[in-house]
């Protein structure tokens, strides 16, 4: 993946693009989910500043992204924790244990310039009254191959203007 470089407009010096954010000179605070956990000075990363934009809560999390400025493309990679348990998505049953996984890719709203892309790790689960079933994601409706915001935005889009001017914007 291609690491762009930007240029600092007063002082014309590459800037080097690092994985994390600091903010007005000082380091943001490192996300941790829980109030007060963060240690002093620690760096927010890039993944924890997009599950924070994304609002992705436990059991999922942002585990990379990959920037690539040569195709003007970001992929953001999702999974859920190691031993997570869902409720079926038919009775509701709570706490199933996954039986298996597939992936899958979401289109979602531009980054900047660059088309974003969420992919996850789906888990099917096994409920002992429906069988296995497969859950659905926070982000997106079922079978959609878009998330939710981006569905929203083309919604928005279509109603005012024709479509064929807002699939050329999307």
């Amino acid at each position: 993946m291609v690491r762009a470089a930007v240029k600092d407009g007063h002082f014309g010096r590459p800037l080097a693009l690092k994985r994390g954010l600091v903010l007005e000179g000082r380091p943001a605070r490192r996300h941790t989910g829980c109030q007060d956990q963060s240690s002093p000075g620690a760096i927010m990363r890039d993944n924890d500043l997009f599950q924070l934009a994304l609002g992705i809560t436990s059991p999922w999390f942002v585990a990379s992204s990959d920037f690539d400025a040569a195709q003007k493309r970001l992929d953001i990679r999702v999974d859920f924790q190691s031993g997570s348990r869902f409720a079926c998505p038919d009775c509701n049953t709570d706490g199933c244990p996954v039986h298996d996984t597939t992936e899958k890719t979401w289109r979602h709203l531009d980054f900047f310039q660059h088309q974003a892309f969420l992919t996850a790790r789906v888990p099917r689960v096994t409920c002992t009254r429906c069988g296995v079933r497969q859950v659905g994601v926070p982000w997106a409706r079922k079978g959609s191959g878009f998330t939710l915001l981006f569905e929203a935005l083309a919604m928005t889009l279509v109603t005012h203007m024709p479509v064929a001017a807002a699939a050329r914007l999307m």
